[in-house]
């Protein structure tokens, strides 16, 4: 008779943490932070917030995840299959920016950046990868504190428990990836910075120059 694999609590609790902090939900919480920490930004009602979050719904999590689940399909070779994954995201990414910007108007462009400054981060993640493939969980989350670092900095809006939060969360993250034994602490450690560093000198950039 075959063993059966018992699945420790903190195993599947990182598996929960990995499902709620995915990478491809990272324009989601950047979008719901933007809302929501009371910078005098532009008012945007209610009901374009919602037809944006359908926006970044469709764009950023439905349809990657149904192009991915295809892909498992036709190529085995998983590290085509994270290059492939990664590319068909840049590629949402700049579709949704170059739709939100053909809005204009009622969308500031800030929100337009944050999908400009993914598909940027994105490509330099590409660029990396071909030397050493990074953790896209550390490198999401990090993009998360960096965005809110980045909004303070240009704001100069006091957002400190935003901060404080994504710190907290990213260690809860790091821990869930050491536990399931996805990377070792280089590769966790190297993701993050590469990814907060990124995404505040992207977003500093772009605002100064667009």
């Amino acid at each position: 008779m075959q063993k059966e694999k018992t699945t420790t609590l903190p195993t599947t609790i990182s598996k929960i943490v990995q499902i709620i902090f995915h990478p491809l939900i990272v324009p989601i919480i950047c979008l719901f932070i933007l809302f929501n920490c009371n910078l005098e930004l532009y008012y945007i009602p209610l009901s374009i917030q919602f037809r944006l979050g359908i926006l970044v719904l469709l764009t950023t999590v439905l349809m990657p995840v149904s192009l991915a689940y295809m892909l498992k399909s036709f190529v085995r070779n998983k590290d085509i299959v994270y290059f492939l994954n990664l590319i068909i995201v840049l590629i949402l990414n700049f579709i949704s920016y170059f739709f939100l910007k053909r809005i204009g108007g009622v969308v500031h462009n800030f929100i337009q950046l944050i999908f400009l400054v993914s598909s940027i981060v994105i490509f330099i993640t590409i660029i990396i990868s071909f030397w050493k493939k990074l953790n896209l969980y550390m490198l999401a989350i990090s993009c998360i504190a960096g965005f809110i670092t980045a909004l303070s900095l240009i704001f100069n809006a006091d957002l400190i428990y935003f901060l404080f939060s994504a710190f907290v969360i990213s260690g809860f993250v790091g821990i869930t990836q050491l536990i399931l034994k996805k990377d070792n602490q280089f590769i966790l450690y190297f993701s993050y910075i590469v990814g907060y560093i990124s995404s505040i000198v992207v977003f500093i950039l772009l605002t100064l120059f667009l």
